[in-house]
């Protein structure tokens, strides 16, 4: 079960990375125009990410274990991105950081204690690369590791910006909300 989740909880780190960073299709309809480039400059912190409205920021599994004496045991898993930071500089650089922490289940320990023992292991991710508005102002593309994505800003004020890109091969629709 241990290593379900931990299996579980990178492939998801990294679908939610990978997502963050690589390219989309534009939708036809942007909301929001922006005036300055400027105005996204800074260090944001994602608060939200979902895909098809599920969270994929925090994730957790539910089970059942036996203890050795024969007794069942209920334990949780949780998987969650924390300090997932997208930093924009003035010279149209950027670097996405996120820590990614996985507290699962000793499997072992909690056999013989008849009781859930969790161990939590964080593991950071970090990508550079650029960043760049659209000459209509209404799409954000961040480019990193060789992919792009261009996102469209659905708003921006000084402290909170809203993104969202479709997936038309996949009819997927992913939801960022980032704040200063």
């Amino acid at each position: 079960m241990k290593k379900q989740i931990m299996t579980f909880g990178s492939v998801l780190l990294m679908a939610a990375f990978i997502l963050g960073i690589s390219g989309c299709k534009k939708d036809d309809t942007p909301s929001a125009t922006i005036s300055k480039p400027k105005t996204f400059d800074g260090d944001w912190e994602v608060k939200s990410y979902t895909v098809d409205g599920e969270d994929i920021m925090n994730e957790s599994y539910s089970d059942v274990i036996f203890c050795m004496n024969g007794d069942v045991i209920e334990y949780s898993e949780t998987f969650s991105m924390e300090n997932y930071i997208w930093s924009l500089k003035t010279d149209s650089t950027c670097t996405l950081s996120v820590d990614a922490v996985t507290v699962s289940l000793d499997l072992n320990a909690s056999e013989i204690a008849c009781a859930p023992v969790y161990e939590t292991i964080t593991s950071p991710g970090y990508s550079e690369g650029s960043w760049s508005l659209s000459s209509d102002k209404k799409y954000l593309t961040i480019a990193t590791d060789g992919a792009e994505r261009a996102y469209e800003v659905l708003s921006l004020t000084s402290t909170q910006l809203k993104l969202r890109f479709v997936d038309q091969e996949w009819s997927t629709v992913y939801l960022v909300t980032l704040e200063k």
